[in-house]
């Protein structure tokens, strides 16, 4: 069974092209513009990996991510920062892909993360 990745943009395009670059990977994928859409979408699914962008309308994408800590039903659940010109905190372990990027570059982070094993949240402090 084929792993599912949820792409999380605002941009409805951005979207379509990276579900699209995605499934030619051979992975399933769903999509999501929110930060609420897309935990409700990560609870309801068997999501492995959600690639979200950091800036997002309302809550931002590392809000995604601090969603999944704190629920013990989505604690496996891997995440990847999509940015195009938004700084990271240094003392975040999420991997980031620069937008625009290829889908070379996409495969090797996906790559990378299902290669190393789930997040275990439960022990990570927040700060």
């Amino acid at each position: 069974m084929p792993k599912s990745i949820l792409v999380v943009d605002d941009d409805l395009t951005v979207t379509s092209d990276i579900c699209k670059t995605v499934n030619e990977l051979g992975y399933d994928t769903y999509s999501a513009q929110s930060a609420k859409e897309a935990f409700d979408i990560i609870v309801r699914q068997n999501v492995d990996l959600v690639l979200v962008d950091v800036l997002l309308p309302g809550k931002p994408g590392t809000h995604v991510r601090h969603l999944i800590k704190q629920s013990p039903l989505t604690r496996g659940v891997r995440v990847v920062y999509m940015t195009a010109y938004a700084p990271t905190s240094d003392t975040d372990p999420v991997p980031v892909v620069r937008k625009p990027f290829s889908s070379e570059e996409l495969q090797q982070v996906l790559t990378q993360c299902f290669a190393s094993p789930p997040p275990d949240y439960k022990n990570e402090v927040s700060i």
